[in-house]
C-alpha cells in the first residue's frame, strides 16, 4: 500500500496571514487536526489544532496570525511512499501529519491516524473478519435463482 492511497486529497489551507479565529473555524468545520498554510501557491507552513489551542490557552493579546502559530520547517511526503517507510518516517521525524507532494503541487495530507487505520486493515483484521465475509458471500449465493 502507498500513500496515495490513503491520503486525504482534499487539503484546507490557510494563508500566514490569516487571524487564529479563521484556523479554529476551519479545524472545526473539517474535523481535521492540521492545516496547510500556503503563501501564492507555496507550501510554507503547517498549524496543527494543538498550535492554535496553545496559543488561546496563553491569551497573549500578540498572537493573532496563522504565521506566528504555524511551523514553518515542513516535512513532506511522496505519494509513492510505501506504508511501512511512511510509518517509520512518523515515528523518526515525531510529526502529526505530512502534506503529500509531487513536485511543488501538493496533492493530499497524510496523517498518524490513516498510518493506523490502513496497518489495522492490512495487518490485524477483526477478529471473524474472514468468517463473516464468508458468510455474507454464501448467503448472497443462496439467494440468487440457480440456472437451469
Amino acid at each position: 500500500m502507498q500513500v496515495h492511497q490513503l491520503m486525504t486529497k482534499k487539503v484546507r489551507a490557510l494563508a500566514p496571514d490569516d487571524g487564529l479565529a479563521a484556523a479554529f473555524h476551519l479545524l472545526l468545520a473539517t474535523g481535521g487536526r492540521h492545516l496547510v498554510v500556503l503563501e501564492d501557491e507555496r507550501l510554507v507552513g503547517i498549524v496543527s489544532e494543538l498550535d492554535v489551542l496553545r496559543a488561546w490557552a496563553r491569551q497573549n493579546a500578540r498572537i493573532s496570525t496563522v504565521r506566528q502559530v504555524m511551523s514553518g520547517n515542513v516535512h513532506t511526503a511522496s505519494p509513492s511512499e510505501t506504508l511501512l517507510e511512511i510509518a517509520t518516517r512518523f515515528i523518526e521525524e515525531r510529526v502529526g501529519c505530512f502534506p503529500v507532494v509531487e513536485g511543488e503541487r501538493i496533492v493530499g495530507m497524510v496523517d498518524v491516524d490513516d498510518v493506523i487505520s490502513a496497518v489495522a486493515r492490512e495487518h490485524f483484521p477483526r477478529p471473524g473478519a474472514a468468517k463473516n465475509a464468508k458468510k455474507k458471500k454464501r448467503s448472497s449465493a443462496a439467494k440468487r435463482p440457480r440456472r437451469r
